[in-house]
């Protein structure tokens, strides 16, 4: 049986909002675990540590800047320190009518980096 990750159902396991979560990937069964959820794999003896890959994840305000310096907004981007930083951003794509664009950029990126990961990490993965 050939398994693939499904890319199009787990990009978002690739970006944190505050702080990186543990996440991983079970080489075994194409499964995404949380940290407590392998822990207990592992007690059980159902699999080893050498199974499960740590999922890399990227600070959504770097897509934000990124998305920013593509659109060329100085403005907000000397704002990226502030801490509503990402407030003035959701606002400025809501008033600008660019909600969906920034949803899909957003997800390319998580893609792209998703993309990345699963191929140097020998993973099979479909964009279905």
């Amino acid at each position: 049986m050939n398994m693939y990750l499904e890319l199009n159902q787990i990009f978002s396991y690739f970006e944190y909002v505050s702080e990186p979560i543990s996440t991983y990937f079970n080489e075994k069964n194409y499964q995404i675990n949380s940290k407590k959820e392998r822990d207990e794999l592992i007690n059980f003896e159902t699999f080893d540590t050498s199974d499960f890959l740590i999922i890399p994840q990227i600070n959504r305000n770097e897509i934000v800047v990124k998305y920013l310096t593509e659109k060329n907004n100085q403005s907000l981007l000397r704002k990226q320190n502030d801490k509503d930083f990402y407030h003035r951003f959701h606002w400025y794509t809501e008033d600008n009518l660019l909600v969906d664009e920034w949803i899909d950029f957003e997800k390319t990126e998580l893609i792209k980096l998703a993309v990345k990961w699963c191929e140097q990490n020998q993973i099979k993965f479909t964009m279905k």
